[in-house]
Parts: C-alpha cells; sequence; structure tokens
C-alpha cells in the first residue's frame, strides 16, 4: 500500500492502522446493510470512461482497455449488465491515474457505497 501523497510505502505500524481505518469503514457499510461487491478491474475504453488521466492499454486481442479511474463507471457497467434495480453496496478498491512523466500509472484506493 502507498500513502496517496508522497507515494511512500507504508511501515508496518502504519499498515496496522490503515487495517484498522478499513475495518471500521467496512462496519459502517454493514451496519447500513450493504454488501461487499468489487467489479472487474479491466474496463473497455469508451467514451464513457475517458477521463484524461485514464490508464489505458492494449490487450492481447488490440482492443484498448482500462485501469478504473473511479469505481463509478465500472460499477454502472456491472449492473446494467446485470438489470439491477435495487442494490446497497460498497467496495474499497484500487484506482489508478495514468502517469505524466512515463512509467506505471499512480495508484490510490477508494470506497465507495
Amino acid at each position: 500500500a502507498y500513502d496517496y501523497k508522497s507515494a511512500k510505502k507504508f511501515v508496518t505500524s502504519d499498515t496496522s492502522l490503515w487495517n484498522q481505518i478499513v475495518s471500521h469503514m467496512v462496519k459502517v457499510c454493514k451496519r447500513h446493510g450493504a454488501l461487499e461487491l468489487n467489479t472487474p478491474l479491466m474496463i473497455p475504453k469508451s467514451r464513457i470512461a475517458s477521463q484524461s488521466g485514464l490508464a489505458t492499454f492494449m490487450d492481447e486481442m488490440g482492443d484498448l482497455v482500462a485501469l478504473p479511474y473511479d469505481l463509478t463507471v465500472p460499477f454502472a457497467r456491472y449492473v446494467a449488465r446485470n438489470q439491477i434495480t435495487l442494490l446497497k453496496r460498497y467496495s474499497i478498491a484500487r484506482i489508478f491515474r495514468r502517469n505524466v512523466h512515463g512509467g506505471p500509472p499512480k495508484e490510490f484506493v477508494e470506497c465507495d457505497f
């Protein structure tokens, strides 16, 4: 895990704190009746998912795919494909931004409820 401001690796004590924070967030979400639902990591690149900071790649078939910029678009795709009309869910997952200086994309953690 990385600190979103400094990109320094967490030390052991920070990891313990991180786990406590995530555990508390999960308890709050479950208290409100939410289920954990994680969506696929890669999504097809489209006009809807075309933010400027999107980390895009070409898969082995030659299609453009993207790592999630946030957790909203992958969840919206999941809901539409599965014809879900009512769902209370939470997701704590990694999201990615294109690295403007080259190299691997920047990685963050986001909680969606």
